[in-house]
């Protein structure tokens, strides 16, 4: 008579499919993903960026500096339409920090305006710098392939973009490098997440829709099912009702597809506590459980075809076996 949905429900949505961190330059990255060309030492002079004389000085790159990109960052970038910031001719230069550079400097020297730069990692940065910090609309593809476009702000995902990372891909909302705000995520295997997130983790309101088909619709809190929601299964059962740390903790309704109905309160996933089961034959049973059986006092409520009436009987369960009918 269980509900039998606890499997369907161990540990947080879609087998742990979340992000916890999104700060991709922390992540480690593989020797054998980088292929870099060492400098020549006679091709690279110390030349002046502009014609002033400025002490500014960072060393002219007269080699392909797409070379210094991670085997990985070319390939993704070979799917990718090319981006046009419109400042062909303009040398490229090794900057301190080990990266290459080619675009629009400000007065200090600085990488401000349209830009390109090739890091010391084999990542890839096209877009708008400030102050030597990529900032507004850019394109990153990092050294172990991932892809972000989108808005920067002082160096990192800030506002609306668009991240390619491992299996899935996320369009929304960011700060900081995190998910933040409203965004959407769709995994390879075909599952998909669309509403809100707080410093990364799913916060709020959120739908979840897994690759067989269920879904659930309603809080979620550090990506875990929370509060008031809706769960789904393929094979036509549904609950409604409160939840905590991913289970069905509270009251709540459970529907069976035959027509099986129980309203009442949940511990972890079990009926515990107070609760009524409705059969399809309309045969009721109203009383206590313990964890998903009956247990104690309760109330069996029925039509009795001789009679022609409804009857009630009270008893006492244990462990879901009725051990006697109470008089009166």
């Amino acid at each position: 008579m269980g509900q039998n949905c606890t499997a369907c429900l161990k540990g947080v949505p879609a087998e742990g499919k979340n992000i916890q961190d999104m700060d991709l330059s922390k992540r480690p990255i593989g020797k054998e993903s980088l292929q870099v060309i060492k400098e020549d030492e006679r091709e690279n002079i110390e030349t002046p960026l502009q014609s002033d004389g400025g002490d500014k000085r960072y060393r002219l790159y007269t080699g392909n500096p797409n070379m210094q990109m991670s085997h990985k960052a070319r390939e993704i970038e070979a799917t990718l339409p090319p981006v046009d910031l419109s400042f062909e001719g303009i040398s490229a230069y090794c900057i301190e920090d080990g990266s290459i550079y080619s675009g629009q400097f400000n007065e200090n020297y600085e990488k401000s305006g349209k830009g390109i730069e090739i890091a010391k990692d084999g990542s890839k940065y096209v877009g708008s710098f400030k102050n030597n910090l990529r900032d507004g609309i850019g394109r990153l593809i990092t050294a172990e392939g991932s892809l972000y476009e989108g808005e920067f702000s002082k160096g990192f995902f800030e506002g609306n973009g668009k991240l390619c990372y491992d299996k899935f891909k996320y369009e929304g909302s960011f700060i900081n490098n995190l998910q933040h705000g409203k965004g959407k995520e769709i995994w390879n295997d075909g599952s998909c997440f669309e509403g809100m997130y707080v410093k990364g983790l799913k916060n709020g309101l959120g739908k979840f829709i897994w690759n067989d088909g269920s879904w659930y619709k309603g809080g979620f809190m550090n990506n875990k099912l929370e509060g008031h929601g809706v769960y789904c299964w393929v094979n036509g059962k549904k609950y409604e009702g409160l939840w905590a740390d991913n289970k069905m903790n509270g009251f709540g309704v459970f529907t069976w597809k035959d027509g099986r109905r129980y309203d009442g309160n949940f511990i972890n996933d079990r009926k515990h506590g107070k609760g009524q089961f409705k059969w399809p034959n309309g045969k009721i049973y109203m009383g206590n459980w313990e964890y998903g059986k009956q247990h104690g006092y309760g109330e069996v409520t029925y039509y009795d075809l001789k009679k022609g009436l409804l009857v009630t009987k009270k008893g006492i369960w244990e462990k879901g076996v009725r051990k006697e009918w109470v008089k009166g």
